[in-house]
């Protein structure tokens, strides 16, 4: 049921996308630019068996919410540099014809190469226009690079979260991973010594809890659970994300162990996630490790 509502969503996104542009349009055969590959999409999904839909609604998907964290970077500039009464307006404004684009190439070229190298790359050409339009209003040039650091700001691995026993409890809201329309954020489980014998008999059980997120959205988050220090945020092998179920995801680890629960947004959502370590008392174990001695001893004495 789930995964119906989804690919509806994706499909009714990308409706809404193209037709929201289509009176706009002066591109070949009336399709904007950034619009070509969605509307290729859609036709594939059209005739698309069962089986094969999922995968192309996860391709119109990717293609929507990075155009549409491209456009927000932008809209973002343009609210730090001209303020929110002026942002629009210079954004998109078109030139006459018999202009060229922008009056310093320089300042284009380098704050194209910036917000490319922070935020995303960019395919259409309006989006072009926006930022020779911030060329051509902006007396300030340094300012621009100031403006798109903060604006595509990155969520670094450095800056995560940490919780243990003492900790058991902290607030997760993913940010932009730079270069990608992908918003992560990691927590870092951090267990005991394994001098620590008392917690033998003990595990581990992480949540990740939504909050302040509608029921209908929590699809669109993610959650990797793995060992791997070295990996970067959203980095993990497409088979080792787990959907959010039910309101919530939950896993059991070791108290020896450190672990990593990396959060993925798959779009930009209001809201963030809650990360609870609860240590839960497993009794069972010292059964075991006292069988285990005797049956030790028993065969140490044969």
């Amino acid at each position: 049921m789930k995964t119906s509502r989804l690919i509806c969503w994706l499909v009714i996104e990308v409706v809404l996308f193209s037709l929201s542009h289509a009176e706009q349009s002066h591109r070949v055969r009336g399709i904007k630019q950034r619009d070509v590959y969605p509307s290729y999409l859609w036709e594939l999904y059209k005739s698309s068996s069962t089986i094969q839909k999922p995968k192309v609604a996860k391709e119109i998907r990717d293609a929507v919410t990075k155009l549409a964290y491209l456009d927000s970077r932008i809209d973002m500039l343009g609210l730090i540099l001209f303020g929110p009464k002026n942002r629009r307006s210079i954004l998109r404004a078109v030139r006459d014809e018999k202009l060229p684009m922008v009056d310093d190439q320089r300042c284009l070229k380098s704050t194209l190469k910036l917000f490319e190298k922070h935020c995303g790359v960019l395919t259409d050409d309006d989006m072009k226009q926006s930022l020779a339009n911030i060329c051509n209003y902006m007396v300030e040039k340094a300012a621009i690079k100031e403006a798109i650091i903060i604006a595509c700001g990155m969520h670094d691995i450095e800056e995560s979260h940490g919780i243990d026993v003492g900790n058991p409890k902290v607030n997760v809201t993913p940010a932009p991973v730079r270069g990608t329309f992908e918003y992560c954020g990691r927590v870092i489980v951090n267990g005991v010594s394994r001098r620590q014998l008392g917690s033998y008999a003990k595990a581990y059980q992480i949540m990740v809890v939504p909050k302040q997120i509608l029921d209908s959205w929590h699809n669109m988050i993610q959650i990797c659970f793995h060992q791997n220090q070295s990996q970067g945020l959203c980095q993990c092998e497409e088979d080792d994300w787990r959907f959010v179920r039910k309101g919530s995801w939950s896993s059991v680890m070791s108290p020896y162990e450190k672990k990593f629960v990396d959060v993925k947004f798959v779009v930009q959502l209001e809201g963030f996630v809650t990360v609870t370590l609860d240590e839960v008392s497993q009794n069972w174990r010292y059964g075991l490790l006292v069988g285990g001695i005797a049956l030790l001893y028993i065969t140490v004495s044969k």
